[in-house]
Parts: structure tokens; C-alpha cells; sequence
């Protein structure tokens, strides 16, 4: 059961289950990253997606022996530009070959500005994994079982199964004449070895913190200014809420490369798509500029208040109004 499969159909085992494992969790987060829309029903905007963050680039066009419009990862070939990159590119699918020259006939999408694929990925993956090796290792060093030390491979075999019995949940007792002259006079002597330490499993606490840390500082580079169980006594609450502007750099980045992929596709194509921000990073940073520009929220703007004002009004007061009168009196008997 110790199997698993990675985004490209290979099957891993042991160790590096663990790391696929992780980047899958954190490459389907991803992927939910940017929303796409009026795409012809032939081009996955996930596989899209999928190629770009596995690969660093991918490319879009259409495919030689149907004409769907598709995508595949992408290689630079043919003559090179001033940059050094090929100004050719070809994708090779199931269903047929993308070729082309790179602006013209086919597009060269591209991760972000570097066309790397995404290495937090790949880096944090294996830092969970071993996190998570260590967590097994503590759990199951913190069992306290102690080993019995055998004289004879009968007495071993006893043992074993007297073992396998209870991690079954069978209790069983054991008939055996020459086993028992085996056995006979070294109960007083029976030795185990003991590589236990029940103690160790408070530490397991910490282990559980540095997973919600490797996990924070991935999101915080993915555009997701996830905030910690707390502070460190060296900062200040101002430099905890400084990093939130970290954390939208790097969404930029893509934002800006698939803006310009999704212009390309539009004027090669002639389609009317577009791409833009989903709503969990969308929010984020709607949150941040609102944090940052107050005056811009409408939901901040002040509503008018129905308590009294206490500017002072045109209209007299009562004592102005009877002061009043009585020199209105006193003219009237002059």
C-alpha cells in the first residue's frame, strides 16, 4: 500500500511517497491559483496550468492531425533569437504534435519571468517529507515495547509468535514438550532490550510546529500571507504585518506572464479569453491594498450618523427668545 502515483502516471514508494505526496497537496492549491474564461472546450486550462508549474512553460496551438486547439509541454528549437532562445516549438501529445514558430502560429507560455517551474514546490515537498519521517520515527521510538533477547532460533521463533498473537489481538498459549525444556529454567534469566523512550513524545509538539511553519512560508511565497500561532519576541507587530507585501510578488509575476499568454492566444486564435486572479488570492489582496489605502474601501467610508450635532445652530434658544421679549416689553413702555 506504501505506492503512489505522480502527476505523470510514475509510481513512487518509501520515501519519496511521502515528497510526491506533499506536492500533489500543495500543487493542487496551486492550480486553483488563477481562473480562465471563454477557453474552446479542447484546451484544459488545468493541464495548461499543470504543464507551466511542472515544467516551467508550455505551449499553446493546434494539433497536426485533428486542428483542436491544445496544449502541451513546450520545447525551444529551431534558429535562436537575440535572447538565445529557439524561435521554434514543439509539443508532443497523444492525439498529435503543436508546432510553430513561437508568436505566430503557436504560443509560448511561461510560468513566470524566468520560465522555471515552480521549485517551492519541489523544495518544501521534501522538507514536509522529512518532517514527516521524523514524526514517524519519535511515534514509533515512543512505544514501549521491550525486545526480548533469544538464546536459540526455538525460543526466537516463541517469541515471534507470541508477538504476532497479540499485534493480532489473539491471546494464545503455546503446547510444545521440547519448547518447553528449551525454555525451562530461564524465565528468572529472560533479558530484554529496551530502545524505547516514552518521554520522547513531547517533542513531537515541535515537530507538528516546524510543518505549520514550512507550510506557512510556502503559501506567504504563493501570494497567501497565512498568519502564524505567533510572533517571534524579536519582532514587532509591524514587521509581522510588513511580510503581508511579500507575499503578493511572486503572484505578480505569473499574473503578468499569463496576462501577456492570454493576449497572444487571443490575437493568434482569434478567442476572447481571459485570466485573472481566483477568488482566494483575489480576496488577499484586495484585503491588503484595503489595509494600505483605507480611503479606497467603500465599505470604510463613513455613513452618516444620526446622533445629535454639536455644531452650533441658526435657530435662537428658549432664553434668547424670552430675553427677547422682555426688550420687545420695555421698548413698548418707553
Amino acid at each position: 500500500m506504501n505506492q503512489y502515483y505522480n502527476w505523470f502516471g510514475t509510481m513512487c514508494e518509501g520515501k519519496q511517497y511521502q515528497r510526491i505526496m506533499y506536492a500533489d497537496a500543495l500543487m493542487n492549491g496551486l492550480l486553483t491559483k488563477f481562473e480562465y474564461t471563454n477557453a474552446p472546450d479542447s484546451l484544459d486550462t488545468r493541464y495548461l496550468e499543470l504543464y507551466m508549474r511542472a515544467g516551467g512553460s508550455a505551449v499553446v496551438g493546434r494539433l497536426d492531425k485533428t486542428g483542436d486547439i491544445a496544449c502541451a509541454p513546450a520545447s525551444l528549437m529551431g534558429p535562436i533569437d537575440q535572447y538565445n532562445e529557439g524561435t521554434e516549438v514543439l509539443g508532443v501529445t497523444p492525439r498529435g504534435t503543436i508546432k510553430g514558430t513561437r508568436g505566430e502560429d503557436v504560443v509560448f507560455c511561461r510560468n513566470n519571468m524566468l520560465t522555471r517551474p515552480d521549485m517551492f514546490v519541489r523544495f518544501y515537498s521534501s522538507v514536509l517529507a522529512e518532517i514527516q519521517t521524523s514524526i514517524r520515527a519519535i511515534t514509533t521510538y515512543t512505544r514501549f515495547i521491550p525486545i526480548p533477547l533469544a538464546r536459540n532460533s526455538k525460543i526466537k521463533q516463541l517469541f515471534d509468535d507470541c508477538i504476532r498473537s497479540l499485534i493480532n489481538g489473539k491471546l494464545e498459549t503455546v503446547q510444545s514438550d521440547s519448547m518447553l525444556r528449551d525454555f525451562d529454567g530461564q524465565l528468572a534469566e529472560l533479558q530484554t532490550l529496551n530502545l524505547s523512550d516514552v518521554q520522547a513524545s513531547d517533542k513531537i509538539q515541535y515537530l507538528y510546529k516546524a510543518v505549520d511553519d514550512a507550510l506557512r512560508q510556502f503559501w506567504l511565497m504563493n501570494g497567501q500571507a497565512v498568519q502564524g500561532t505567533g510572533k517571534m519576541a524579536q519582532q514587532s507587530i509591524k514587521e509581522v504585518d510588513g511580510q503581508t507585501s511579500l507575499a503578493y510578488i511572486n503572484s505578480y509575476n505569473e499574473l503578468i506572464e499569463r496576462r501577456k499568454m492570454i493576449d497572444e492566444i487571443n490575437r493568434i486564435f482569434g478567442l476572447d479569453m481571459t485570466v485573472e486572479l481566483s477568488d482566494p488570492w483575489r480576496v488577499e489582496i484586495e484585503k491588503y491594498k484595503a489595509d494600505i489605502n483605507p480611503e479606497d474601501d467603500p465599505s470604510a467610508q463613513e455613513e452618516p450618523s444620526e446622533e445629535p450635532s454639536e455644531e452650533p445652530s441658526e435657530e435662537p434658544s428658549d432664553d434668547d427668545k424670552k430675553k427677547e421679549g422682555e426688550d420687545d416689553a420695555n421698548k413698548t413702555d418707553d
